[in-house]
């Protein structure tokens, strides 16, 4: 498409819901982008446990050492928006204000 004499971009995008969806579906995908999402999502396991899976797959298959520290900054970051669960009402607030 056109606009203005310029080419415009076009994409589709899905929102999934973190914390709706089960950790341990996400372990054994090798789906190393998502790793740093464990934190927000369902388990049945407690949090320390979540977090020391989530960096032995950090270490076992991402590669690089740049996009390995990106993934644990990820999860930092993540893990305290999780305290007290604010990474709940965040991203609930964002999406149903989206």
């Amino acid at each position: 498409m056109k606009a203005l004499a310029k080419e415009v971009l076009r994409f589709g995008f899905t929102i999934v819901s973190t914390w709706e969806v089960e950790g341990e579906k996400i372990l054994g995908g090798k789906l190393p982008g998502i790793y740093p999402l464990l934190p927000l999502m369902k388990s049945d396991e407690p949090e320390e446990r979540v977090l020391e899976r989530a960096q032995e797959l950090i270490m076992n298959e991402i590669r690089g050492r740049e996009r390995r520290a990106d993934a644990y900054v990820a999860v930092v970051t993540f893990v305290k928006v999780c305290q007290g669960g604010l990474a709940t009402r965040l991203l609930e607030d964002i999406l149903t204000n989206f």
